[in-house]
């Protein structure tokens, strides 16, 4: 679909004579070559790519895929329709992001499809949106003539933005990405003699749509605990006990603020320095997704004092979902004026709690009187200093 020529590609071609099938590879240029065949036979070719599932796939094609299944980004080609059907099933659901989160994590390293699939290049698709099935067996019939072009559109299963590129050796996508690299600031706190927590901290303010890191340490990890982001089982793989990888995303993005928590590892030691911790590449490149326009930006990790950070914090209510009453808590770094906005998508208010609070932290408990009987809802916490943005699921 995007004219970049596919090597490798094995090429059959089939027809009842004694010397077939034939098979030859594409070259750099994506071409290939049956130059000798007896004519009036009936001839079919097909092609196959049997090569690593992570090809050009990336925590940024689960973030498309979600849009197409919401409608908020529906995909314009019948190709990407076709490369997010990852389970072929022949459609598109929660199903295939739950199966590709999971070789993005390298929990599993196959598909339940091909890693690569090659469709008639001369096909028309009456619809973009449901373009299955579709030819993948070129047919001549009686041939008695050369054909100069036969060509396949090669589709990278997983591979949504077609970031897969022939010339990239490296793991995961060859996205364009920002020059301007995104830090995370890590401190630390004791917990205990032999336990430390690392905390991951946003360096900037600003919505997060998703990042994926593989996180390495010298000593064993004991937990995983969410903060700013909202990790669930699903989104975090442990392959060893030093070792832990993140594919997360959000439909709507997480609005953090500077020096917000995003996550935390309490670890098994009595201290941690910088050459204890980092970023591994084996399995997915670090990299975080920025703004509604989804920005690509590299991610590195940078050791801070946290003694030199004032403390804010919202943190996730609690039940959520939830049915009659839920708490919200906060954490304040000093004595101050606090809003809390409760509201839908759409802007529309329900509830505002203004008040006074000292340094530290704090729970508001919050009825379900006013509040729609079912749905997304988002809080607010706004200070002078410091504001941030969660959800919460309001059940009947």
């Amino acid at each position: 679909e995007d004219e970049k020529e596919i090597d490798n590609v094995e090429v059959i071609i089939e027809t009842f004579y004694t010397e077939y099938p034939k098979v030859d590879s594409t070259d750099v240029l994506g071409e290939y070559s049956f130059p000798t065949n007896p004519a009036n036979y009936n001839y079919e070719l097909t092609a196959t790519r049997n090569t690593s599932y992570l090809e050009g796939v990336s925590t940024l094609d689960l973030i498309l895929i979600q849009d197409h299944i919401l409608a908020f980004n529906e995909f314009t080609s019948a190709y990407k329709v076709i490369a997010a059907d990852i389970n072929d099933d022949e459609k598109i659901s929660s199903i295939d992001i739950v199966q590709l989160r999971k070789v993005v994590l390298g929990v599993v390293d196959t598909m339940q499809n091909d890693s690569w699939r090659f469709v008639d290049s001369d096909h028309e698709f009456f619809d973009i949106s449901e373009p299955f099935p579709y030819p993948e067996v070129l047919e001549y019939d009686e041939l008695i003539e050369s054909v100069d072009y036969a060509d396949f559109v090669a589709v990278k299963i997983g591979d949504v933005n077609s970031s897969f590129n022939p010339g990239f050796t490296g793991v995961g996508t060859a996205d364009v990405r920002s020059d301007n690299n995104y830090i995370i600031n890590v401190t630390q706190t004791s917990l205990d003699e032999d336990l430390v927590r690392l905390e991951f901290r946003a360096s900037e303010t600003g919505v997060i749509k998703g990042l994926q890191a593989q996180i390495a340490l010298t000593e064993k990890i004991a937990s995983i605990q969410s903060a700013g982001i909202e990790l669930t089982a699903g989104d975090m793989y442990q392959p060893t006990g030093d070792e832990v990888r993140i594919a997360w995303n959000h439909l709507m993005g997480r609005y953090v603020t500077q020096n917000e928590i995003l996550f935390t590892l309490d670890v098994h030691a009595y201290t941690l320095r910088d050459r204890d911790l980092e970023l591994l590449t084996n399995q997915m490149r670090p990299e975080i997704y920025i703004g509604q326009n989804t920005e690509i930006r590299d991610l590195q990790i940078q050791w801070i004092d946290g003694s030199t950070i004032e403390e804010y914090a919202l943190y996730q209510n609690e039940p959520n979902p939830f049915v009659t009453e839920t708490n919200i808590g906060f954490s304040l770094a000093k004595d101050s004026e606090v809003t809390i906005t409760i509201y839908d998508a759409t802007g529309k208010i329900f509830k505002t709690i203004q008040g006074g609070y000292t340094a530290g932290e704090h729970n508001e408990l919050i009825s379900s009187e006013g509040l729609p009987l079912s749905g997304v809802l988002y809080y607010k916490m706004e200070t002078g200093d410091f504001e941030s943005v969660r959800s919460m699921i309001r059940v009947e």
